[in-house]
């Protein structure tokens, strides 16, 4: 079940970022209750439960509520503004914001 976190769009800075867990299916799962942490991770409480079933979380998505800017999450389910036509700069959420990443 999408929900909708206090993270702010780093698009669009007005709407705030909708995360969801999909299944194998890349269906929603109903039952995942999800936040993000400083670090910027997913954090999916009783996804442990779920290994092995049809419902098992493998992915997840972030769209802004506002923009409908949708962020790349990564295989560590963690939450990166990729750089786009829209934005200049890769940016990452970390420590409660967004910080430049640096190569």
């Amino acid at each position: 079940m999408a929900q909708v976190t206090g993270v702010a769009c780093p698009i669009c800075g007005k709407g705030v970022l909708k995360i969801d867990a999909l299944d194998k299916s890349g269906n929603s799962i109903e039952s995942a209750e999800l936040s993000v942490n400083m670090l910027g991770e997913v954090e999916f409480y009783g996804a442990e439960d779920l290994i092995g079933t049809d419902s098992e979380w493998i992915s997840t998505t972030a769209v802004c509520t506002k923009c409908g800017a949708n962020l790349e999450v990564t295989s560590d389910h963690e939450i990166i503004c990729p750089v786009s036509a829209l934005n200049a700069d890769a940016k990452e959420y970390r420590i409660g914001k967004w910080l430049n990443i640096t190569n």
